[in-house]
């Protein structure tokens, strides 16, 4: 198993880039959930980004959590972006659905653009 690491960086005073790597699963999607909870609820952040280039495998609670915090940026007049360029994470994202909710984008550089 590879470790979950969970790291912010905010590239303008208006997003919040959360950068995921290792494996998300229920064990260890906590860190996480707690992050995305916060940063949503402070007010302080247009868009979130989930940078998922180095994320190797994410279970149905990640999932959930990203769901989830686009459904609550939304209701606060922001949005989320999802940068993903793994063909199996973004297997996922259109076997559930979720790749019609996000905007999925395979650079961050796209992401960045479209949260500016």
């Amino acid at each position: 198993m590879v470790e979950f690491q969970l790291l912010l960086s905010e590239p303008n005073d208006r997003t919040l880039v959360l950068n995921l790597s290792g494996e998300v699963d229920m064990a260890t999607v906590g860190p996480l959930r707690q992050a995305t909870k916060a940063a949503a609820a402070s007010g302080d952040y247009q868009t979130l980004v989930f940078d998922l280039t180095h994320l190797t495998f994410m279970d149905s609670t990640a999932l959930h959590v990203l769901a989830e915090t686009d459904r609550r940026m939304k209701r606060a007049g922001g949005g989320t972006k999802v940068v993903c360029d793994n063909s199996s994470l973004l297997k996922v994202f259109e076997l559930t659905g979720l790749d019609r909710l996000l905007t999925i984008v395979p650079e961050r550089t796209d992401a960045l653009a479209l949260a500016a």
